[in-house]
């Protein structure tokens, strides 16, 4: 096996981790599973219980169990104490998941992992190696107006890694206009040893962690206290830009693919619009989703529609559509 598949999840995850794993028996093909449980020692024992409930649809796998506290060391967690943050109080999870979907590289034994987030389900039969990279793109000017780009929420964390990275940026789109990255969002796949180089170049786990949060919380911090419009209301910080910054500055590597996107995945009522609509899936994705935020926003029997159209509560057979 060459690729193990990784995710990264906590409590709240629960619900959507069990579609996932319903999916997985149903569709995936055996491979090595990874699962990093991003909660604290109490927060472990509940999701023990949960797990060994559910465990039973990963039978076929090769399935390994880390807790945040196996992976992270005991020096991050002393100097979180010693520099309490109220934006970090109040983003642990995300910003502790960003940094695990790195540093989980030295447990992996596989040339490369694909990562996927709880809100992800396999929506038809899947090998890991069906599932493709994305294409790269400009990052500033492909999803913006020019003349927002001064609020381009992603632009100071970019410019932030590439300063440390050796390549100094400025915040002018003339400099930034041509860069190109792989879009941020999940399968997101890896090279386990372009990612243990990127934490060997930041001096390992503890000070890659230091340098991670530092630069995050003082970048939020500074745009929290501006008068800035902010979609969705938070900063786009991406550990995906930051590795595959580092495969392209330090390495000289290109880590993108050769398709758009590779799920189908529905974020928000907003963005899949308001009224229903059939959307017709590639024959090259594979894995499929729903943020929270569109399950927050939609009734208990809409989301039950889209999981048995993929044949994952039993009510359907799974098809290239969906009504959403």
């Amino acid at each position: 096996m060459e690729k193990t598949l990784v995710v990264v999840t906590c409590l709240r995850d629960c619900d959507q981790l069990h579609i996932m794993f319903k999916s997985i028996e149903k569709y995936l093909s055996p491979c090595k599973f990874v699962i990093v449980v991003n909660e604290d020692d109490n927060g472990v024992v509940l999701w023990n219980m949960w797990f060994s409930e559910n465990s039973h649809y990963l039978s076929k796998h090769q399935v390994q169990v880390f807790t945040r506290k196996e992976i992270l060391p005991e020096q991050v967690a002393e100097w979180h104490s010693n520099n309490p943050s109220p934006v970090w109080a109040a983003r642990d999870g995300w910003i502790s998941q960003n940094i695990l979907k790195i540093c989980i590289a030295e447990k992996i034994t596989t040339k490369e992992y694909i990562l996927l987030d709880s809100k992800n389900f396999f929506i038809k039969p899947t090998k890991l190696s069906d599932i493709r990279r994305h294409q790269k793109h400009k990052v500033f000017t492909s999803f913006y107006d020019v003349e927002e780009y001064s609020y381009v929420w992603g632009k100071d964390w970019i410019i932030a890694v590439a300063s440390k990275l050796g390549l100094p940026l400025t915040s002018t789109l003339n400099d930034n206009a041509e860069i190109e990255l792989r879009g941020p969002s999940t399968p997101y796949t890896i090279t386990t040893r372009y990612a243990l180089e990127l934490l060997d170049y930041f001096g390992g786990l503890v000070n890659f962690n230091k340098w991670f949060l530092t630069t995050r919380l003082n970048i939020e911090t500074c745009l929290f206290s501006i008068d800035r419009p902010r979609d969705g209301g938070y900063p786009h910080f991406s550990e995906f830009y930051l590795y595959d910054l580092f495969c392209k500055i330090k390495l000289g590597i290109d880590e993108s693919g050769d398709v758009e996107f590779n799920a189908w995945v529905l974020w928000s009522k907003k963005s899949a619009g308001e009224q229903a609509t059939i959307i017709e899936i590639p024959d090259f994705v594979y894995v499929g989703g729903i943020h929270r935020n569109y399950i927050a926003e939609s009734s208990e029997q809409e989301i039950e529609d889209i999981y048995s159209y993929f044949g994952l509560l039993d009510r359907g057979p799974a098809g290239k559509a969906a009504v959403c």
